[in-house]
Parts: structure tokens; C-alpha cells; sequence
């Protein structure tokens, strides 16, 4: 089979549009591949863009444009048969040694790791291509035949990574600053996904009105409830359905640490000020996804642990499971938690308008379940207001105590004490519930 040559749009593989990060995207300049992305895009933007750039290398690498490739899939004589092993033989060529220029990889594209291309990739990286061409031929009427690429379940460089723990979490916490301490509150001990603080292209992200129960009252931030509520909405879920989360009130204090530096140094927070906030926020409120899990993946660097970020959600996974098995927490409930959507009852209950009082069982259930997150309990942090100060002192004291010693196992230095371990915190921490007890008993009620 002749290999016809490269457009003038992907020819020359030395350009600086090819060595982009964003090269990929020349491909949309024809219409039938804008009109393939734009429908992927429609329920997955993330995927949209990996299906585009996979396309894009391998069409580069075997001197094809996606037009060419679909024109020979469709030939009754032994077309569709001539891609899949044209295909086959890639494939072959991703699992031995090579150069990432083989698969039209250059070096000067941030990720691209020669030393993974040395010692062959595992068959779920060919796999990936794999499904990035099907998509393409689908729209074109050709389905391509299952091909055995090997063990595409199997993930070799996630070979001897220890499971995060909860203890693990607790120390990478201590290794972040104010902001990063949110985003692993929100990703350890709440549960979403990194794509709900921030979206892929920092256009959206979780808002403050997201969390009705949080009030800002100039450049003070209280709860009325904790652990608080998060409502996810549709758009940034990866089920489709508005999710309810709770945030433990370990992650309050610090999510209010967070906002309060934020309005001490001039923002203006509102209802649709960020959660997370970009470092260039004139231009960018949110941050994107994957400067998301560079702030985890960072603390646990900093730590010595290479997990992923993604293994926060592990974590958060074990303890709802442990919860379960000890009775705190029902198994609706804790696949609603997780955020998944096969439980059929989900569609009828939780994915539906929820009553107050449903809400209040499900807060109940996962304030339960608070130990097991590794988050310390709603009460542990609670009776701060109930304690004299040099009891809530001696207490505080004792919380950086242990974290010290979690840090002296990695050789790490603490860093600057918590919100809660400040005196005036607790004085304004005690205020605050003193406050809302005013509230809630009524001007009639006794001090």
C-alpha cells in the first residue's frame, strides 16, 4: 500500500505548529473533523480533545491525513482490512523500543518522556489510539474489528505505589499553603473530582453559592452548619446530575483560612467568586484541572510518595467502604457520595428534588463517617467553642504535635500553624457560635 504525502497543513514535522502543545487542533480547519470533535465535545470535552490529539499523532505518523484514512476504510476491496493492520503494526511499534518521534511525539512538547518510549509502552497506550481511530471511522460508517493489543487493564508504572492513606493525606496537608489545603479538603474528604473545582479550560468551576450554608459578612467567613453542604451542579458533573456533597468542618476552617486571606488582601467575595481562584485572576477566575492535581501533586512530591492525584479519590473511596462495613453509612448513600449513578434508587431519591429532612439524615450519616476520611471529627473541633482558651490551647497544641511528628518522618519543616491553633481564631470562633446560638433560640432565649 503506496503512502500518499502529508497536506500542506501537516507536512513539515520540524514546524513550530507541530511542535505546539496545541498542534492537534490544525486538524478542525477541516470541516467533517470539527464536526466529529464538536459532537464528542458535547458530552465530553476532556475525552474530545485526547481523541484529537491521538488522531492527530497518528495520522502523522503513518503519513495519512484523517480524510485519506476514512477514504481507504471505506474501499470494498480490502480497505478496512489494510487500516487495521496498518494500525496493527503501530501498535506493535508502541509496545518495543523506540523514539517518541516514531509516534510523532517531539521532545519539546511538555510530558513527553523519551525514557517511556525506550522501554516500550504498556498495551493501554495503544489502546488509547486504538479507540481514538475507531471514533473517526464510526463517523464514517467502518467499524473496526476487535484487535488484540495484550492486557490493556494492565498498568505497569502504577507497579509498587503504595496506597494513599489517610495518615498520608494528613501530612501532605502540613506540606501545602492555605490554598492547597482547600483542594485537598475537597478532593479527600468531600470527593469530587478534580474537573469540579476547576474545569479543563478554567471557563467554569465551583462557586461560592455553590455552598449555601457559607456566609461572608465583609471579610468574614462563617458556616451555618457544619460538615456544610456542596452542591455540585450538572455541568460540572462527570454523571450528568447535580450532586450533594458535605465538606467536614476541618475542611471549613480552612476553606474559611482561605477566603478570609483572600478578602484580607482586596477581593471582593460574592456569590460567584471561585472556590479555588487562579494566581491571575484579572484575566482567569478558575483555575484549570490540571493545575488542580499539579497542587496535589506537588504536596505529595514534596512528601516523597508518587502517587497520582487521582489516588485522593482512592482514599476517599476506602473510608466510605470501611464506613459501610461498620454500619455508619447505608450503600445508596455512599454510592451517591462517591458519585456514581447505577444504583437505580439514586435515579428515584437523591438525583430527584431531596426534602429538607433527607438532606439532614444524609449530613447525619456522613458526619459519621468523618474518621474514616481521615478529616477530624465535627466535635473534636467543635468543643473549641465550649473551652476556655488555654484549653483550646493545650488542645490546638497537641493537633500540631501530631503533625510534627508526621513530618519529621519525611524530614519536612512544619509550616505555619492552622487557623484553629491561633488565639484570636478562637476567640472568633467561639463569637461565632455564640452568635448563631442567638439565632437559633429566639430573641426570648436565656444567655
Amino acid at each position: 500500500m503506496p503512502e500518499a504525502k502529508w497536506s500542506a497543513m501537516t507536512k513539515t514535522s520540524d514546524s513550530r505548529a507541530n511542535h505546539s502543545v496545541n498542534a492537534h487542533r490544525a486538524l478542525l480547519a477541516d470541516p467533517d473533523v470539527q464536526k466529529w470533535y464538536d459532537e464528542m465535545a458535547m458530552g465530553n470535552k476532556v475525552r474530545a480533545e485526547d481523541y484529537l490529539r491521538r488522531l492527530h499523532r497518528y495520522c502523522r505518523a503513518v503519513g495519512r491525513t484523517p480524510t485519506q484514512l476514512a477514504a481507504k476504510a471505506q474501499d470494498p476491496d480490502g480497505g478496512r482490512r489494510a487500516v487495521e493492520d496498518r494500525f496493527l503494526d503501530f501498535a506493535g511499534l508502541l509496545k518495543r523500543s523506540h523514539k517518541p518521534a516514531d509516534h510523532a511525539q517531539p521532545l519539546d512538547v511538555r510530558g513527553v518522556d523519551p525514557q517511556l518510549c525506550a522501554q516500550g509502552h504498556p498495551a493501554s497506550y495503544a489502546n488509547n489510539y486504538r479507540k481514538a481511530l475507531a471514533s473517526w471511522m464510526a463517523r464514517h460508517d467502518v467499524v473496526l474489528r476487535r484487535m488484540n493489543l495484550g492486557d490493556t487493564d494492565a498498568a505497569p508504572t502504577l507497579e509498587g505505589v503504595p496506597f494513599l492513606t489517610k495518615d498520608h493525606v494528613r501530612t501532605a496537608l502540613r506540606a501545602t499553603d492555605e490554598r492547597g489545603k482547600v483542594v485537598f479538603a475537597f478532593r479527600a474528604w468531600t470527593g469530587v473530582r478534580p474537573e469540579v473545582l476547576g474545569n479543563d479550560d478554567a471557563s467554569d468551576g465551583l462557586v461560592l453559592r455553590h455552598l449555601p450554608e457559607l456566609r461572608v459578612r465583609g471579610k468574614t467567613v462563617t458556616f451555618d452548619r457544619m460538615p456544610t453542604q456542596v452542591l455540585v451542579p450538572p455541568k460540572l458533573s462527570k454523571i450528568r446530575r447535580a450532586e450533594l456533597k458535605f465538606l467536614p468542618s476541618e475542611g471549613c476552617r480552612y476553606l474559611k483560612a482561605y477566603l478570609e486571606w483572600r478578602a484580607a488582601n482586596g477581593e471582593d467575595l460574592g456569590p460567584d467568586s471561585p472556590v479555588v481562584r487562579s494566581d491571575r485572576y484579572t484575566t482567569r477566575r478558575f483555575l484549570e484541572t490540571k493545575r488542580i492535581s499539579g497542587i496535589v501533586r506537588s504536596a505529595l512530591r514534596a512528601i516523597g510518595l508518587p502517587n497520582r492525584p487521582y489516588d485522593l479519590r482512592n482514599t476517599f473511596i476506602a473510608g466510605l467502604e470501611a464506613a459501610e462495613h461498620d454500619g455508619k453509612i447505608g450503600h445508596t448513600n455512599k454510592e451517591f457520595f462517591i458519585g456514581r449513578k447505577r444504583e437505580i434508587d439514586l435515579r428515584y431519591t437523591h438525583f430527584r428534588a431531596m426534602p429538607p429532612d433527607a438532606a439532614e439524615r444524609l449530613r447525619a450519616e456522613y458526619k459519621a463517617c468523618e474518621p474514616y476520611l481521615g478529616a477530624r471529627p465535627t466535635a473534636e473541633i467543635a468543643a473549641v467553642s465550649e473551652l476556655t482558651e488555654d484549653q483550646a490551647k493545650m488542645i490546638a497544641k497537641a493537633m500540631l504535635e501530631e503533625d510534627r511528628a508526621r513530618l519529621a518522618e519525611y524530614g519536612l519543616k512544619e509550616s505555619p500553624a492552622p487557623a484553629w491553633a491561633i488565639p484570636e481564631e478562637i476567640r472568633r470562633l467561639k463569637a461565632e457560635v455564640q452568635e448563631l446560638r442567638a439565632k437559633l433560640e429566639g430573641p426570648g432565649a436565656s444567655s
